[in-house]
């Protein structure tokens, strides 16, 4: 986390605390073990922290102590007897450390008398005797052993609290190079410190053991408590107890003999690796100056100029108005804290080159801590020594207008709810970190060059122009993309490198003045569970770059519009719910070599789908909304299921094509329902195509010339031994461009009177027409039989009326995919009007007076004739 003020109302969570204790079993052997040594610091240097764990003081109004034992801002501390209160608490963001301010508590500063220096000589603890002080329990009965010399192998604890203050000596053996993640209780709280190392040494070991008079080792409650260096005559804290080993609920075991080969290992953190952090949080420097240069000592409550890694500045809102801050040479701070409602801003004296760097140690992340209602400006440099998160706090913006940089692979982390607005065209490498609040881009280089991470807030991207923000984006918690601009310009898309979308996560895109969001590259939902959804409300969003899906459902909601191309790539399982507004499938679903893997649902009335490309879904389930293909150019929709509630939803086949892909006996197709769907569309022949179901804008605009046709592949074999298209079949094995087979349903737009679904009125249809007229069954004729008006089971006089009277005005029919030229007389199966008004089809070519009518229309004028009897009134 950030290293900021943490206010802790409630305790924090609780952990074993250090397990040892300060003074060893009383027995001849360690007569030197007894009393306080004679060399260490004042003892109420040594604190207690509350009820259970030790600290120790280091300024007036700070102590340091660990973090893993619990209580928070509001606890009581005790130093020689007195109480104070804990005022506010400092964490560190990876070791097992805090710096605490203290007051009194009256609520006036703690003004402690007694305090040590802290250890800055890293790695000089080694072989150095140290002081251990602390509030720990004390032993109690020895533990005898028979089996192990000397008999005595432990003790059982003495008291329950930590109201006692030891003290005892030993032996740094050991400083760590590495990090030690102390063993806790709670795992969570395994803390990565750098450590000092000691151990217990018998009251017989060998001189190259390093015991020491005083040896001891801490106990119960003493985690927190100092491990003292006289250096140069000074006393300093060098460490913080932090474990031992073995440890237990009722008693302490020690010496190597035991089964553990570690029982005798003691654990501080070392205080000097983190020293520059400790100081820096603890010397804290406030700003007493109006419009004036950083470089002054006398403009600082310290009387120093902060400028050293780790440093904390405050600029607080004593000044009363906005204030101008030069700096006329270079500064390295760790945290910069703002507060109030002044206005500051931080930029560079006359010509100078100055940058403002944020310089952390110890593994510390930077920070800004903004709080109040100011809106403040950096417009010097920024070099980012460390990563930087920035808690903005303030209802008025935190920007950097300038160039923020990095020589390392640091990050900038967005925290609190106010706005950071990064203006520059920023090149630091390690990406941005959004978690709360809102975070504004208004230049392309604005997140640096590396990744976008957004864990919740919104991302605000602001442009007057089309602009991409060449960062990869990852959406790890639900969050906001907000697209608009910066102060004129309108309807641009603003676009991201890649997305990614991890998990059960919700993306909500808003935006302004016609911006949409577009996504260059590819979009990639990962680790999605149950459901991850892209909510856009106020503005499209455009997956151009390609979709990749393994598992889960992606649910499009919201009223904008949501559009899928380049290469879409959806796994068997895989869900795309349309829950509102408009989804546009600009490529296949099924991929580049199309395979039928995705499940397409509506599930809203104003969900809309639509196929701008030709599509292979594993199932098409329209439980409300609609869904269509164009109708300026054909379409092929391939899907192994389709589902259409006609009560709520449509599908408009345009100029479209449609197989739906069964599988299994052909008696147990869909067909029924196909047909209830295709008559649900039809509607009536007083609004001809204005219905629910299955339906086509262009049969809708011109019912007289075009309808919806459809054929069962299984069905018309079992029935008749021959396929219209596939295997055997007399017109090849390919509809609407796409391969199929025997357990097809076929569906397409056609002329009215297309019966085999060639595209064409022709003799075959006519002499389908003519054999079957009058044909009904148990289950009724078909499409395929010449049912082609009403769809009702019958073949009779309306579909003859469609022969002989429906082309008026001598409308040609012909192909819809244009294979002939529309010219009469001018191409293979032109029917047009004789000038009795008849039907007559022409053959070969030349003008409609040189063509000679075949025999079939003669079939055809005598199928137009008004003359035939009237279809009974029931079947």
């Amino acid at each position: 986390m950030a290293v900021a003020v943490v206010a802790i109302a409630a305790a924090l969570a609780a952990a074993a605390p250090a397990f040892g204790l300060i003074q060893h079993p009383n027995q001849p052997e360690y007569a030197d073990n007894e009393g306080w040594p004679t060399s260490m610091p004042s003892a109420n240097v040594a604190g207690r922290w509350v009820s259970n764990a030790s600290c120790v003081a280091i300024s007036p109004n700070y102590i340091i102590t660990t973090r893993h034992q619990s209580y928070g801002v509001g606890s009581s501390v005790w130093f020689g007897g007195t109480e104070y209160r804990v005022a506010e608490i400092i964490i560190h963001p990876v070791a097992d450390l805090r710096v605490v301010r203290l007051t009194a508590v009256g609520g006036q500063p703690a003004n402690l008398t007694n305090y040590v220096d802290v250890y800055t000589n890293d790695g000089g603890e080694l072989g150095q005797t140290v002081a251990m002080g602390g509030y720990g329990m004390g032993r109690g009965a020895n533990l005898p052993s028979g089996d192990i010399s000397p008999s005595t192998y432990g003790y059982s604890w003495d008291g329950s609290d930590n109201s006692t203050l030891r003290w005892g000596q030993n032996c740094v053996d050991v400083v760590g190079t590495s990090t030690y993640a102390t063993g806790r209780v709670d795992p969570t709280e395994n803390y990565a410190s750098q450590y000092i190392r000691a151990d217990f040494d018998r009251w017989d070991a060998a001189p190259s053991e390093k015991r020491v008079p005083y040896e001891a080792a801490p106990a119960f409650y003493d985690s927190g408590g100092g491990w003292f260096i006289n250096d140069g005559g000074t006393w300093k804290v060098a460490g913080l107890t932090l474990s031992v080993e073995p440890h237990g609920g009722s008693s302490q075991t020690w010496f190597g003999t035991q089964a553990s080969p570690t029982a005798e290992l003691l654990y501080a953190v070392r205080v000097s690796y983190y020293s520059s952090w400790i100081l820096g949080m603890a010397n804290r420097a406030t700003w007493t100056s109006g419009t004036d240069n950083w470089n002054a000592a006398s403009h600082w409550s310290t009387g120093i100029v902060p400028n050293a890694a780790d440093r904390w500045v405050i600029f607080g809102g004593a000044q009363g108005q906005a204030r101008r801050v030069t700096l006329d040479t270079s500064v390295s701070i760790g945290t910069l804290q703002l507060d109030g409602t002044n206005l500051y801003t931080f930029g560079r004296d006359g010509g100078s080159t100055s940058t403002l760097t944020f310089d952390g140690t110890s593994g510390a992340t930077c920070a800004i801590n903004v709080t109040g209602a100011g809106t403040h400006t950096i417009e010097v440099p920024v070099v980012l020594g460390d990563s930087l998160t920035l808690a903005q706090g303030s209802t008025g913006d935190l920007v950097f207008s300038g160039v923020i940089s990095s020589p390392g692979a640091s990050k900038i982390t967005k925290q609190g709810a106010g706005t950071l607005v990064l203006a520059g065209p920023n090149t630091f490498p390690g990406g941005v970190r959004l978690e709360e609040g809102t975070l504004r881009i208004t230049d392309a280089a604005g997140m640096g060059v590396g990744a976008a991470g957004i864990a919740g807030g919104t991302l605000d991207l602001r442009s007057e122009t089309a602009v991409t923000f060449n960062n990869t984006t990852t959406v790890s918690g639900s969050s906001t993309i907000n697209v608009d601009r910066i102060a004129s310009g309108a309807g641009n898309a603003l676009a991201v490198k890649s997305l990614t979308i991890t998990g059960n996560r919700t993306l909500t895109v808003t935006g302004g003045h016609g911006y949409s969001l577009k996504v260059s590259g590819t979009t990639t939902l990962s680790g999605v569970t149950g459901t991850a959804a892209i909510n856009a409300t106020t503005a499209d969003v455009s997956l151009a770059g390609g979709v990749s899906m393994t598992a889960g459902t992606l649910s499009k909601t919201g009223a904008g519009t949501l559009t899928l191309g380049g290469t879409l790539s959806f796994s068997s399982g895989t869900t795309l719910d349309v829950g509102g507004g408009t989804l546009h499938l600009d490529s296949n679903a099924g991929g580049s070599s199309p395979t039928c893997k995705l499940a397409l649902k509506a599930t809203a009335a104003d969900a809309s789908i639509v196929f701008d490309s030709s599509q292979h879904l594993k199932s098409l389930n329209l439980q409300a909304g609609s869904a269509s293909l164009p109708s300026g150019v054909a379409k092929t929709l391939v899907t192994q299921s389709l589902s259409i509630d006609p009560t709520k939803s449509s599908l408009d086949l345009g100029r479209g094509f449609m197989v739906i892909d069964y599988s299994g006996d052909p008696y147990k197709s869909p067909l029924q329902e196909v047909k209830g769907w295709v008559q649900a569309g039809w509607s009536g022949p007083d609004t001809p195509w204005y219905g629910t179901g299955i339906t086509s804008t262009m049969a809708k605009n011109d019912p007289s010339l075009y309808t919806v046709g459809f054929v069962d592949q299984g069905r018309l074999l079992a029935e008749t031994g021959e396929l219209w298209y596939g295997p055997g079949g007399t017109r090849g094995t390919t509809f609407g461009g796409i391969a199929v087979d025997s357990t097809s349903i076929l569906v397409r737009l056609t002329y009215l009177g297309d019966v085999d679904l060639d595209g064409k009125v022709y003799d075959d249809d006519v002499a389908i027409m003519s054999g079957n007229y009058s044909r009904t069954g148990p289950t009724g004729a078909q499409y395929w039989d010449g049912d082609v008006f009403g769809f009702d089971g019958w073949v009779y006089d309306d579909e003859a009326g469609i022969i002989g009277g429906a082309y008026n005005n001598g409308r040609l029919y012909g192909d819809p995919l244009g294979l002939m030229d529309g010219m009469i007389g001018d191409g293979a199966g032109d029917l047009v009007l004789d000038s009795a008004g008849g039907a007559r089809l022409y053959v070969g070519r030349g003008d409609a007076g040189g063509a000679v009518p075949e025999p079939a229309s003669l079939i055809l004028i005598g199928l137009g004739m008004a003359a035939l009897a009237a279809r009974p009134a029931s079947t």
